[in-house]
């Protein structure tokens, strides 16, 4: 049955006879309707029908109010959550990001009509379907492309990831906020992203190159390594690094590690270090040299102890292989990436896959081993 306080509170409001009464009619009507944890079909047909007409009287302080109660209600009508998500963002924002009744059809309606502030409040939004966050992903702009990923709540579907991996290439933030998600995204995924992640998403890398190193030693998978510098050529790439000759070092690992000297510039010049620490380990440089190189450079300062000795520990805890799959990546014709095993999958004596919750099934037991069982002698 329907309550009386809401239809009777309208009633009341609607005969009032004060000219500003109208305007703040639709906030008091909608106090009255979430106060209220369940209505009958009539009164929502009710308030839907006067919070539509009241919409555009209703200044903008109110609408935002509106929008905060109306929010958090679980039966709010979806023709006015839709004309809310259209108003101004600040308005806007509250319904798109909190409110959970929203058809998935008009979120990723507004993702095509709605403006980028509007694309962005989707992007923080608590829920989203598979095909909302594709939408987002397809539609973002780069600049706004980390707040959809740095959202915790929503996972990024596995054909879209691919989108996003391209999207990172070349961009810092998007590559660090990849970096730090977990649940949606293997670590070699990351492998060519290792020069624009930050320390973390680099150790995430590095793990599961270990992974990789480990199953290609025991399917016999050749890796190239590059070869070990001459004598001459160590020597050189130690003058370089202590007359503080980024250019000079970098031509010399070009020609070491078969890359572009942009590429070795930039591996030299990074305030990190662990793509330098790596290369080196590639080439199995005398430890005492790769203990000089990497105190030499990184920058205009040079590395404190804690810093050289953060990156001595990678270059000696980093196996070769996985050092020689980093470096193989940065050539330009590089191979792909050795591939995962699948995860087991147990089978049936007829060879057919076992379904997780299916019955097992029991072995037939010879005729011999039946009598047996049921105490008759042959």
């Amino acid at each position: 049955m329907a309550s009386a306080r809401f239809p009777h509170g309208v009633f009341q409001l609607a005969q009032a006879s004060d000219a500003n009464r109208g305007r703040a009619l639709l906030k008091a009507s909608t106090e009255l309707f979430v106060s209220e944890t369940a209505h009958i079909p009539a009164e929502i047909h009710m308030y839907e029908e006067l919070a539509l007409q009241l919409l555009r009287i209703t200044p903008l302080d109110d609408r935002r109010q509106v929008a905060a109660m109306l929010a958090r209600h679980r039966e709010s009508p979806a023709a006015v959550l839709r004309a809310l998500m259209a108003d101004d963002i600040s308005v806007a924002e509250a319904i798109i990001i909190g409110a959970e009744t929203i058809p998935e059809v008009d979120l990723i309606a507004l993702v095509a009509t709605g403006s980028p502030d509007h694309l962005r409040a989707l992007a923080r939004r608590r829920s989203a379907s598979p095909a909302l966050v594709e939408a987002l992903v397809r539609n973002l702009s780069t600049d706004d492309l980390p707040i959809l990923l740095a959202n915790t709540n929503v996972r990024i579907p596995a054909h879209v990831m691919p989108l996003v991996l391209a999207a990172a290439q070349g961009r810092p933030r998007i590559a660090e906020a990849l970096g730090n998600r977990v649940e949606d995204l293997d670590d070699t995924a990351l492998t060519d992203l290792f020069l624009d992640l930050d320390s973390r998403g680099r150790r995430r890398v590095l793990q599961g190159l270990e992974i990789l190193a480990l199953r290609a030693f025991a399917a016999k998978t050749v890796i190239p390594r590059p070869p070990e510098p001459s004598p001459e050529r160590a020597q050189a790439l130690s003058r370089a690094a202590v007359l503080g000759d980024p250019d000079g070092l970098a031509a010399e690992l070009s020609v070491l590690l078969g890359i572009e000297t942009p590429l070795a510039r930039r591996l030299v010049l990074d305030a990190g270090g662990e793509p330098l620490a790596i290369a080196l380990k590639a080439v199995n440089l005398d430890p005492a040299l790769v203990t000089r190189i990497l105190m030499f450079t990184g920058g205009p300062a040079q590395r404190d102890y804690f810093q050289l000795k953060r990156l001595v520990d990678i270059n000696e805890s980093v196996s070769s292989r996985s050092a020689a799959i980093l470096v193989s990546r940065w050539r330009a014709d590089r191979q792909p990436l050795p591939e995962r095993r699948p995860r087991h999958q147990p089978v049936a004596e007829a060879g057919t896959p076992v379904r997780a919750g299916a019955p097992a099934t029991r072995p037939a037991i010879p005729s011999s081993y039946q009598a047996v069982r049921d105490g008759k002698q042959g």
